[in-house]
């Protein structure tokens, strides 16, 4: 079987065409896109408090706190009245702890800080709002 220098040559060239235009494709990566807060789109609830997030906004849990900074306080955050999305412990040392990454409630969502010690309502949230 003998090969023409013919069909070699073309072949060689769209064998280049498909390498070159391969080169050029791009791969579909997943678009991230950090928001970095005003001051104003900060929020703090305070204890007690019931927050309904807005329509149009995404509320992004930054951490909890407490005023109080003596003995144990336990602070739970209440989303939808349901106690299980945080709790946090002090042990008087650490006033403000963060929230785990990716903590973001749609609208229409509530959010109550809830302090565990008797008589003192002295906890809070720190939030901040991000458009949907």
């Amino acid at each position: 079987m003998k090969l023409s220098p013919t069909s070699v040559l073309v072949g060689a060239l769209l064998a280049g065409v498909v390498f070159l235009s391969m080169a050029q494709t791009t791969v579909a990566t997943p678009l991230r896109v950090e928001y970095i807060p005003h001051p104003r789109d900060y929020l703090r609830i305070a204890d007690g408090s019931i927050y309904t997030v807005p329509v149009g906004k995404v509320l992004v849990l930054a951490g909890v706190g407490t005023a109080l900074g003596t003995g144990a306080n336990n602070v739970s955050v209440m989303i939808n009245a349901t106690y299980t999305e945080l709790f946090f412990t002090y042990s008087g040392a650490s006033l403000y702890v963060e929230a785990p990454r990716g903590m973001t409630y749609g609208s229409g969502t509530t959010l109550q800080v809830l302090d565990n010690t008797a008589g003192a309502q002295e906890s809070y949230a720190a939030c901040y709002l991000a458009d949907q």
